[in-house]
């Protein structure tokens, strides 16, 4: 009956780690598509001589890639890129959400269950109380006793099954938001 203190999570202060993962890629994707556009802008370099009098000046117009009929097209390839980046990282945010609703939900239900269930719990062995005080006045038999004992054992379990679920139920919430520590890790 010990051991199965509460895990505190709180899944408004962090971020589930698919979220944090989605936006990394994300930033990372963004960035590598402004780079593949960046080599289809020209460069433009100058560069000049100053000697006894003579003076030379240049100016240079470069590109990384080549300009041609297929430019536009690649460079609306680089921005539906950037797009695509955007677009997942909002369903890893909306799929994480949902996974946190759903476990907020069981949460919620859970508790109920054992607040209820330790409500009987407690009504039983308040019963299994007076029963056995009534057989030691020899009011009851045995067997009345026993049945009410076994009533009381049986939502003992069931008040620990439910206690044992919701503690769970919050670890699975803790493993998807990502605040478990890992012992074989440290």
């Amino acid at each position: 009956m010990t051991g199965l203190s509460e895990v505190p999570v709180d899944a408004g202060s962090v971020q589930s780690l698919d979220v944090l993962r989605a936006m990394a890629e994300a930033e990372r994707d963004t960035a590598e598509a402004v780079m593949a556009r960046a080599g289809f802008l020209p460069g433009l370099t100058a560069g000049g001589t100053v000697g006894n009098g003579d003076t030379s000046f240049g100016l240079n117009l470069r590109s990384e890639q080549l300009l041609g009929l297929g430019t536009g097209a690649q460079l609306k390839a680089v921005d539906a890129d950037k797009e695509a980046a955007k677009r997942r990282r909002a369903q890893a945010d909306e799929d994480s959400n949902r996974v946190v609703q759903r476990l907020e939900g069981q949460l919620s239900a859970l508790s109920r269950q054992v607040g209820e269930a330790s409500t009987l719990r407690d009504t039983a062995k308040a019963n299994l109380d007076l029963f056995q005080a009534q057989y030691d006045a020899g009011q009851r038999d045995v067997m009345d006793v026993v049945g009410v004992y076994e009533t009381f054992a049986q939502r003992q379990a069931r008040a620990l099954a439910l206690k044992y679920e919701l503690a769970l139920a919050r670890l699975e919430l803790a493993r998807h938001l990502g605040v478990l520590a890992e012992g074989s890790r440290i």
